[in-house]
């Protein structure tokens, strides 16, 4: 059941991404296998880590993208937002 449900947020991971967090992508973004990449993402994100979590108590499947920032001397990111969907 839980991979049902990630598969078909997958199919539409773009449009919940940009309802969520509007102008992190840039706009003629096509994902390879429903996977983002850092060519995805606008400059100013230098990294970004994708997670499924599922609460057992709660019965929750939730995606979270964390985004890091590159810092003004370019050898540090910092994770500064992060967006989290309820599946």
């Amino acid at each position: 059941m839980l991979k049902d449900e990630i598969s078909k947020f997958e199919c539409k991971k773009l449009e919940m991404i940009n309802k969520n967090k509007p102008g992190i992508l840039k706009d003629n973004t096509i994902l390879k296998d429903n996977k983002l990449s850092l060519d995805n993402f606008k400059e100013s994100v230098k990294e970004f880590e994708e997670l499924y979590s599922y609460d057992f108590n709660t019965s929750r499947l939730i995606y979270e993208l964390e985004i890091g920032i590159g810092s003004i001397n370019q050898e540090s990111v910092t994770f500064v937002d992060s967006i989290s969907i309820d599946l």
